[in-house]
């Protein structure tokens, strides 16, 4: 099987909003360990010397840093030879294409020369404000898998509004269109919409390139190109879904939390390559009603659970029994909606059908979740939950699903505690 080795990382922007806190260096360069005192203007502990460490962890030793404003800054810092003594035994190469001008995400793709650069025909795409701990060998081999000219990695999460999301044709990873991101403050989309963002990172053929204007010009690489090449017809584009850390960290109060993320050690701990992980499945059933008029409303407990287990960094998987809600043609949209809005940004990162249960096994396979690691949460008639562990088969009845979910959460923090110790 070819190997991935290249990166194209985007590190020319502006940073303003991060202005606070990198002074007069690129945001590529700020520092994400808190030793900016007596690193501050070198490669050491900044976010672009982390994403360099966790690609090459992966086999990707070329980096292309496409660099414009402030580019100085990080010319100096990021040698060759600095990045080699910051990250030894990897013979990382590093180049530079140069920005005249702001030519947005994907204009400088249009030189000849950036591309040429790029020594094999798939690559890594990234920006450099994208904190990120994924097993990206697992996304490559999906990539060669579905034949696909760009994959893109899509992750749920709790603000679905600030990305565009990706349509995925039913039962495929193909996706069949993009919705636009609409921003926090504009209001929900005003209709249902699955929770599948675009997020941080692509594999890119260099055909998606192909039609491109010969000189530089300003375009967006989601509308200039990966949405042009989803509708042009001559491309194949596919997700590919994770529960790795994902993070873009351009804001400052996003900064601020990945910062204490990545002190925790969760990146790695969310990473299955790394740590083994732990999920709960629940029911459609126990999740959604659907009143005598078509309504459908959630179990609130349930959504409630489900961002504990979310903020917790707990796989939720999905058991699709509704036989009620099935009949609507897009389900998992109305329960993502739902989830986003009423369920204060609740997420499922994975779905099963109750009767392919084979299904669930590939993604805990896929996902290193042990099988004594994965439970189920069922609600019981009149009251209490039933947790089983899948593994084991211990069932226990709890009071209510919020106490079955709390019961797998305090298993799962003495996991992480042992792990992060171990390493």
């Amino acid at each position: 099987m070819k190997k991935l080795t290249t990166a194209v990382i985007m590190a020319g922007g502006q940073g303003t909003r991060l202005a606070s806190i990198t002074g007069q260096l690129p945001k590529a360069m700020v520092n994400i360990y808190n030793t900016a005192h007596e690193n501050y203007g070198k490669a050491k502990d900044t976010i672009l010397e982390h994403q360099i460490k966790m690609l090459s962890e992966n086999g990707i030793t070329n980096f292309v840093l496409v660099v414009g404003n402030k580019k100085e800054y990080i010319q100096n810092a990021f040698t060759n030879e600095t990045i080699n003594a910051n990250i030894p035994g990897r013979n990382i190469t590093i180049k530079y294409f140069e920005e005249e001008r702001p030519l947005g995400t994907g204009g400088a793709f249009c030189s000849k020369t950036l591309r040429e650069m790029i020594p094999d025909d798939d690559f890594l795409f990234t920006y450099a404000d994208v904190l990120f701990d994924v097993n990206v060998g697992d996304m490559f081999k999906a990539h060669v898998q579905d034949n696909s000219d760009a994959t893109v990695l899509i992750s749920p999460c709790s603000d679905p509004d600030d990305r565009p999301l990706c349509v995925c044709a039913k039962g495929s990873n193909e996706i069949i269109s993009l919705i636009p991101k609409q921003g926090k403050n504009d209001g929900p989309r005003g209709s249902i919409f699955p929770n599948t963002p675009k997020n941080g990172l692509m594999i890119l053929n260099k055909s998606v390139f192909q039609g491109l204007p010969e000189d530089p010009t300003y375009i967006d690489m989601e509308e200039g190109i990966l949405t042009k090449a989803i509708y042009g017809g001559s491309s194949k584009v596919t997700a590919w879904n994770t529960p790795c850390y994902v993070k873009d960290i351009g804001t400052v109060d996003r900064f601020y939390e990945g910062v204490r993320d990545l002190a925790a050690n969760i990146p790695a701990l969310k990473n299955p390559a790394k740590t083994p992980q732990h999920c709960i499945v629940y029911n459609e059933s126990d999740l959604v009603y659907i009143d005598d008029k078509g309504n459908v409303s959630l179990n609130t407990q349930l959504s409630s659970s489900i961002l504990e287990a979310n903020e917790a960094g707990v796989i939720t998987i999905l058991n699709k029994d509704s036989e009620q809600l099935d009949v609507h043609p897009r389900a998992d949209w109305v329960v993502d909606t739902l989830l986003a809005r009423d369920g204060d940004g609740a997420f499922v990162n994975a779905r099963y059908d109750s009767e392919q249960v084979e299904d669930l096994v590939t993604t805990l396979e896929g996902w290193n979740i042990p099988r004594e690691n994965a439970y189920s949460v069922e609600c019981l008639e009149p009251r209490g939950c039933l947790l089983t562990n899948l593994g084991t088969k211990h069932q226990e009845v709890q009071a209510n699903v919020m106490g079955a979910t709390y019961s797998v959460l305090e298993t799962v923090a003495i996991a992480n505690q042992d792990q992060g110790t171990a390493q």
